[in-house]
């Protein structure tokens, strides 16, 4: 089982990622394939990679506390392993700023099924899942 951790302020944006997941599981039949966990901004999402490193990480980039892009450079420095998504409604400079700091891939809002899907077959072949 995968372990995720996804990163946002809003909670409904928490919500949907975690349906979006939970629906992939069904698309596959495979049973449950992600262990789901959250936190609210960095400092939070900090503590939780400290005990245990996700193998993946959505992350918003706007959040109080300690931002997306900063997250990142810190998770980065703890573990180069995660593979970190970032999905926000920002702009190319962030876009930019966070690839510059080790994001892997970067996902818009409002986040579209079929894309998601597929950029989630791509995250776990990656990670030899």
């Amino acid at each position: 089982m995968l372990n995720v951790l996804v990163v946002d302020d809003d909670k409904i944006s928490q919500k949907l990622i975690k349906y979006m997941l939970n629906e992939y599981e069904k698309q596959k039949s495979e049973g449950d394939i992600f262990s789901i966990n959250f936190a609210e901004d960095g400092e939070k999402a900090l503590a939780i990679c400290g005990s245990k490193m996700p193998d993946i990480i959505f992350t918003d980039i706007l959040m109080p506390k300690m931002n997306g892009v900063q997250l990142i450079k810190e998770v980065k420095n703890m573990d180069n392993s995660a593979y970190i998504v970032v999905i926000t409604t920002l702009d190319d400079e962030r876009k930019k700023e966070s690839v510059e700091a080790g994001a892997d891939d970067f996902l818009v809002k409002p986040l579209n099924a079929s894309i998601f899907y597929k950029r989630l077959d791509k995250y776990l072949k990656s990670l030899n899942y």
